[in-house]
């Protein structure tokens, strides 16, 4: 499929969502809301989202290194966060890989471990500002390190896993690998 039919069938798909939850939410209820609203507050959730995902772009650039430019990282970026935000089951993650792919990242298979390497940066980042925001609650300090030290003995046991599973140093240790006998008898 082209860029151009691509395009409009996302923009229809988008369009219809966006009947569906007029219809559904109905047109009074979202005027009355708009007009009670503080405007400031959504003028700085906004800002707040373009910062947000301009960050993730900048960062996903970085990850692909040279492969792909910042525009198109921070582009591949916007599409997989508007897909996360409208699909259920963060189903939407999964956009990443074709996105990526446009933005000229070589291979699917990069680009699943592209998307694995974020989740995995999300999930540390996240784990370090709990134990900062434990410990600025009055959380014993010393719960910080032990913390931190499993979350270093969990991705360590990943990457462990990864390679024993998908990069074998010894193909002939692979999981399936011939071995010279029959295990079935």
């Amino acid at each position: 499929m082209s860029r151009r039919p691509a395009s409009w069938l996302l923009g229809g798909a988008g369009f219809a969502v966006a009947v569906a939850l007029a219809l559904i939410a109905t047109p009074a209820r979202i005027w009355e809301y708009a007009h009670h609203a503080a405007w400031p507050g959504p003028a700085v959730a906004f800002a707040w989202a373009l910062l947000t995902t301009t960050a993730r772009g900048v960062r996903l650039s970085l990850l692909v290194g040279r492969r792909t430019t910042v525009d198109r990282a921070v582009a591949a970026a916007t599409v997989a966060q508007l897909a996360v935000a409208t699909l259920p089951w963060r189903l939407g993650e999964l956009a990443l890989v074709p996105a990526l792919r446009a933005a000229g990242l070589p291979g699917s298979l990069r680009a699943i471990s592209v998307l694995l390497v974020t989740r995995v940066l999300d999930l540390a980042t996240l784990l370090v500002w709990g134990i900062a925001a434990a410990v600025l609650l009055g959380a014993p300090i010393g719960l910080a390190p032990i913390a931190l030290l499993g979350l270093a003995g969990a991705l360590w046991l990943a990457w462990r896993a990864v390679r024993a599973h998908c990069v074998p140093s010894h193909p002939e240790l692979a999981p399936g690998a011939y071995t010279g006998y029959n295990v079935a008898t």
